[in-house]
């Protein structure tokens, strides 16, 4: 239980830190035009 807690854990801060990178680079295109 503890290891897939962890492992999910560890899945959804990748995730999430995926999405903040493609805001971030969405949001700079953006601004270039």
């Amino acid at each position: 239980k503890n290891v897939l807690t962890a492992a999910a854990t560890t899945y959804i801060a990748a995730a999430v830190t995926a999405i903040l990178q493609l805001l971030y680079y969405l949001s700079i295109a953006n601004r270039r035009r």
